[in-house]
């Protein structure tokens, strides 16, 4: 069998022509915009495009998420069994994301 002695002919080919791309500006960040990209320079000769962004941050920003709920629910818990109004009090501000603190409704 061809295939067993020579492997697969295509992605053999991919692979001695993939390239690796960093620092891709944000308005690039889309496999459909950096593929449109890319056959602009090589017509014809783009065959796939992957974009894998580095996500480290948002473990961060999920891990204080998920910290605040858990706060926010003992909270809950404590006032409803102490017989506290239903309603937690919070303050007239928050802080977004950025540290801009912006005055709630």
């Amino acid at each position: 069998n061809d295939w067993l002695a020579n492997g697969d002919l295509l992605s053999q080919r991919q692979a001695a022509y993939s390239i690796m791309v960093e620092n891709i500006p944000p308005s690039f960040r889309s496999p459909v915009v950096l593929a449109d990209f890319f056959n602009s320079l090589y017509p014809n000769q783009v065959f796939s495009v992957s974009v894998c962004l580095n996500l480290d941050n948002i473990r961060g920003l999920i891990s204080k998420r998920d910290r605040a709920l858990r706060k926010l629910r003992k909270a809950s818990i404590v006032s409803l069994t102490k017989g506290h109004d239903s309603k937690i009090k919070t303050e007239k501000r928050f802080l977004f994301f950025g540290g801009r603190e912006i005055p709630a409704s």
